[in-house]
């Protein structure tokens, strides 16, 4: 995989943490920026899992991806 510098591995690695809290809602600002191909799909895995749950999922993200528009994920999309 490629590299990440320090700064955005705290940043997935901090997502993650969150993500491993037990909540109703989750509020996630720009969770995907600066991540890898790879990085992206693992948090997508775990956003998708809680969204089928019935966790509630608010994003905001400038992202371009399909998952967004047709899913149970509420994005504000900041484009």
């Amino acid at each position: 995989g490629s590299e990440m510098c320090i700064r955005d591995r705290r940043k997935y690695l901090y997502s993650m943490v969150l993500l491993s809290l037990d909540r109703e809602w989750y509020i996630l600002d720009e969770p995907f920026a600066y991540l890898d191909t790879e990085k992206k799909e693992i948090l997508w895995k775990v956003i998708e899992a809680f969204a089928s749950e019935g966790k509630g999922i608010i994003l905001t993200s400038h992202e371009e991806d399909s998952r967004i528009n047709g899913s149970d994920i509420h994005v504000i999309n900041l484009d």
